[in-house]
C-alpha cells in the first residue's frame, strides 16, 4: 500500500493538484516515509536529523508520498549492504531533505530528464521503469506545487543523491 502513488497524473498534467498545508513536524514526515517504505531493512540505511523540532508548512501526505517514492528509488538501485542516508538539514529559510545511497547511480542517458513523467532506465525491465518515472515525476510536481526546488546529481564515488528543499513562505514574501 506505500508503495501507491496517492496522487493520479491527470491531476499533475491539468495543474489541478491541490495541497492542503498544514505545519508538520519534519520527524513526523520521516517517521511515517520510513514506516511505509519495504526492504530499508536489508540495506545499511541511515537517518540524520537535527535533533531540534522543525516544522515546515507543507501538505503532510504529498511530502511523505515524496520521501516514500525516492526512497524505494534508492532501494531499487541499491544492492543489500549499500547505504541509504536520509538527511535533514535546517537553514534559516529553508529546510533541505537529502537522500543519498550508494547504488548504481544516475544513467548518463537520463540525468536531465530525470523528473520527467516517462522517463525510461536503459536495461531495467517495463514494469519497473514505468515505476521510476512516474515516482520521480510526481516528486517534481509535488515539490513544484510547494515552491520548492528539487534536484538529483550522481555522487562523486558512487550512487546518487536526490534533494529537495521546502522554503519557509514569510522569506519568499519577501522576494516577490
Amino acid at each position: 500500500h506505500g508503495n501507491e502513488n496517492i496522487l493520479n497524473m491527470s491531476k499533475i498534467d491539468s495543474g489541478s493538484l491541490i495541497i492542503h498545508k498544514n505545519l508538520e513536524a519534519v520527524d513526523d514526515l520521516v517517521s511515517e516515509a520510513i514506516r511505509l517504505v519495504n526492504d530499508l531493512e536489508n540495506r545499511n540505511f541511515i537517518v540524520d536529523i537535527p535533533d531540534e523540532l522543525i516544522f515546515v508548512n507543507v501538505d503532510g501526505k504529498l511530502i511523505i508520498q515524496v520521501l516514500v517514492n525516492l526512497l524505494n528509488n534508492s532501494i531499487k538501485y541499491t544492492q543489500r549492504n549499500d547505504t541509504i542516508w536520509l538527511r535533514v538539514k535546517k537553514h534559516e529559510n529553508s529546510v533541505r531533505f537529502i537522500i543519498e545511497d550508494t547504488g548504481i547511480g544516475i544513467h548518463k542517458s537520463i540525468e536531465n530528464n530525470l523528473f520527467d513523467e516517462f522517463v525510461t532506465y536503459p536495461g531495467i525491465s517495463a514494469d519497473s521503469q514505468k515505476g521510476i518515472g512516474l515516482g520521480l515525476a510526481i516528486c517534481y510536481a509535488v515539490i513544484k506545487a510547494h515552491s520548492g526546488t528539487i534536484s538529483a546529481k550522481n555522487n562523486k564515488e558512487k550512487g546518487a543523491c536526490f534533494e529537495f528543499v521546502i522554503y519557509d513562505e514569510k522569506e519568499l514574501d519577501v522576494h516577490e
